[in-house]
Order: C-alpha cells, then structure tokens, then sequence
C-alpha cells in the first residue's frame, strides 16, 4: 500500500496536518505543516512547499480513539453519530470494529464502506479518524504519539 491522493483528499477541508522532512540528509527530524493542496503526484505545504506523497505522513486518529472522545471530552465521540445508523452491525472480524458505551448501553460497529452512511465518514474525516488504516501501514503518524 502506497499514501495516494484518494487517502488524502477527503481530509481536506478540514485543515488536514503531515509531517515531512525538510533536512535532505536527517529523515529523523520531522517538522509538521498544514496541508494547502494535493495534485496527483505531490502535496503542497506550507509557503508553497511541495513534497512527494513517499515523504509525508498524515497526522490522524486511530479508529480507537472513537471510544475516548475527542479533546478529552467526557463524551463518546461516536454516539452523535448513531443517529445516522438504522441497525448496528456487530462483527468482530474487521480492523475497523470498535464498541462504544451510553449510560447502561454498550454498542458495537463496524466501520466498513459497503454498510456506513456517508454522513459519517464526513465526520470521521473531519475529525481526522484514519479510516483508510494508514497509520497501521506506517503511513500516517498517531497523533496519540506526537507528544510522547
């Protein structure tokens, strides 16, 4: 699996941050930017600075951080967006099932594309959920791991 435009284009909109090596020689210093625009081959950072999608690494959250919420909120981030599910789909069998609790309820979902409404994905890129597993393919950067 290769970081492409279609991973990366969704995020957009919603101020999508990577982080990319400026020192030719020290891939180990990584600085991070806003994301301004992406053609087909390059991505465009700040003041105009292009680099190869091979060199960049978006900043997401992992599909498990749905059951923290977000910004240490006391809420589960998800439960909002059960108001677009008409059914729960309860396998176990994907990397994108997870479970998340409401007062005495516990629910379980499985975020796959053939089964979740697209209002839902628009949340969970604009809250920057890694819904494509890139950070388990060493694509993306936990953002869980930035502080660390």
């Amino acid at each position: 699996m290769q970081l492409e435009l279609k991973h990366l284009a969704p995020y957009l909109p919603y101020g999508l941050k990577a982080q990319a090596s400026l020192e030719l020689y020290n891939e180990n210093q990584k600085e991070t930017f806003d994301v301004r625009a992406l053609s087909k081959h390059r991505v465009i950072m700040r003041d105009e600075w292009e680099f190869d999608y091979e060199d960049v690494k978006p900043i997401l959250r992992p599909i498990s951080d749905l059951n923290k919420g977000i910004d240490n909120k006391a809420y589960c981030s998800i439960y909002p967006l059960n108001k677009y599910w008409h059914y729960h789909n309860y396998s176990k069998s994907s990397t994108g099932y997870f479970q998340f609790g409401h007062g005495y309820e516990s629910h379980e979902i499985l975020i796959e594309d053939k089964t979740v409404p697209y209002e839902v994905f628009e949340k969970l890129f604009e809250w920057h959920f890694d819904v494509f597993c890139l950070i388990d393919a060493g694509l993306a950067v936990n953002i869980n791991d930035l502080n660390k």
